[in-house]
């Protein structure tokens, strides 16, 4: 779980005022992002919060395992709120009609012959990708033009490391831009490549710091 993605996603939440649930169900609460710490307020009107390394270490620790159990968290007394929002998110951006050039597509049926190759591929993180798709809305985040359509209904942009990982850049959310077929090919072979590079690294920082505070 990306912790920038995740306060991003809490300030979303916050701005919209949505009840979510805490973990298995048993409460409703609202989140409210503070510099350094995540509030989350029952309808009781009584609240908690927790830090933001704590948040981390959670956001960490809940890519590892992927529980959705309190007691595996016994770091915070605020795991349920912490799962609850993480849940959130993970139903979003998976339940979003978003598709790049990793999703799996129907096959065409033809009779082209195959073989076998062997290669070695880095693996993208998935995650990384659908939070990047769900953030775009169907924009390229490069010239704001719409997505076009698949057959399946799903808006179609490419995933982009502006920074390559062969560069050594980082799969995360702060380095990972959607953009448009015709962008994305422009960003690896066009002569304004390093200027596409320059603008979107800008974009980037300046999105990462309106969505969270990194302490």
């Amino acid at each position: 779980m990306d912790f920038t993605a995740y306060i991003a996603f809490a300030r979303e939440k916050q701005k919209t005022c949505e009840l979510l649930l805490t973990a298995g169900g048993r409460a409703k609460f609202r989140v409210v992002v503070h510099s350094s710490s995540l509030q989350f307020n029952l309808e009781s009107y009584a609240y908690r919060q927790e830090s933001y390394p704590y948040v981390k270490k959670f956001c960490e620790r809940y890519t590892e395992i992927e529980s959705e159990h309190p007691k595996d968290y016994p770091e915070t007394r605020n795991a349920s709120y912490l799962i609850g929002l993480a849940v959130a998110l993970r139903t979003a951006v998976t339940t979003a009609k978003y598709a790049d050039q990793f999703t799996r597509l129907q096959p065409s049926a033809g009779s082209l012959k195959k073989r076998k190759v062997t290669t070695t591929v880095t693996e993208r993180d998935r995650e990384i990708r659908d939070y990047v798709l769900y953030r775009a809305q169907g924009k390229c985040e490069y010239c704001g033009k719409p997505a076009f359509k698949l057959p399946s209904g799903e808006m179609y942009l490419e995933t982009h490391h502006v920074i390559p990982i062969s560069e050594r850049g980082e799969d995360s959310v702060i380095n990972v831009a959607a953009l448009c077929p015709n962008h994305h090919r422009e960003a690896h072979y066009g002569s304004d490549a390093g200027e596409i590079r320059k603008k979107l690294l800008a974009w980037l920082q300046n999105w990462s710091v309106k969505a969270s505070v990194v302490c």
